[in-house]
């Protein structure tokens, strides 16, 4: 189903994200800071004074900065979500934070990715809604320059980089869809908002599923492997689809090809 024809236009919000890493950034090395310097000698040294840098890899106390600073609006701001990823695929913790009096001001959650070398968003590169954990944007240029390199961070909302200085080149994401639930009263009220035929054929899908007298179970998880069935069928199905497709796809060419050379035999014949 395309999503993006789903939904009505007053509804329907493109958000852009975006990517920042330093291997094309100039402004994260050591030896060339002099916009860093130039952006906290502006009447922000307050920022750069008396802080202290920690190292966060202690699972527990990860958690905790994260629950801290998390702005908790998304699945992916959650950190059950987000450690089922880091459990599965057994990354390591890194959690640079800056303190000020003992007390955290910025934490920039990372895992340390040992088999491809690189430092990404806690719970690997599938995430989205990342941002960063700051009280004050001011020290997200900070972050980012004590940050370890090797350092690739996706999916970037944008209200989270807004206002920080420019020499931060962040570039863009791939965008995503997203349906604000805000603006929606009621199911009726979203169906009002579509096209007659997409009306039409939701409210026939819907009375075919309740002619099967379906039943909402939750935590059932003697069902698992039956899910997990289903997504392998299906995607086996899509396989089988894509092989078929790019096999009629090389057959036309190949007759194609020979097509063109016969046509050029017919015509050396003629000439002859």
């Amino acid at each position: 189903m395309n999503y993006k024809n789903l939904v009505p236009q007053e509804f329907d919000l493109k958000e852009d994200l975006f990517t920042l890493s330093t291997s094309a950034h100039p402004y994260f090395s050591s030896k060339n800071i002099s916009e860093i310097k130039k952006h906290y000698s502006n009447g922000l040294s307050q920022y750069a004074e008396k802080i202290k840098v920690e190292i966060v890899t202690d699972l527990k106390k990860c958690q905790s900065l994260w629950n801290e600073f998390s702005p908790k609006k998304s699945l992916f701001d959650t950190w059950n979500f987000r450690y089922a990823f880091h459990k599965h695929l057994k990354t390591k913790p890194y959690f640079l934070a800056i303190k000020k009096d003992s007390v955290f001001q910025a934490v920039l959650p990372l895992h340390h990715d040992e088999k491809q070398h690189f430092y990404g968003w806690y719970g690997t590169n599938w995430q989205e809604d990342n941002s960063f954990f700051t009280k004050d944007k001011a020290l997200i240029p900070l972050l980012l320059l004590l940050a370890p390199k090797s350092l690739y961070l996706y999916a970037i909302k944008k209200d989270s980089i807004e206002g920080v200085p420019s020499f931060l080149k962040f570039t863009k994401d791939d965008p995503k869809f997203v349906l604000d639930l805000t603006k929606i009263n009621s199911l009726e009220e979203f169906l009002g908002n579509l096209k007659k035929k997409k009306r039409y054929n939701l409210k026939r899908d819907k009375k075919r599923i309740e002619k099967l007298s379906p039943k909402i179970i939750l935590n059932n998880f003697s069902d698992y492997k039956k899910m997990v069935e289903l997504c392998n069928m299906r995607s086996a199905l899509f396989f089988i689809l894509v092989f078929f497709i790019l096999n009629q796809f090389l057959l036309k060419s190949v007759i194609y090809k020979i097509k063109c050379q016969m046509n050029q035999i017919y015509m050396i014949l003629w000439i002859i």
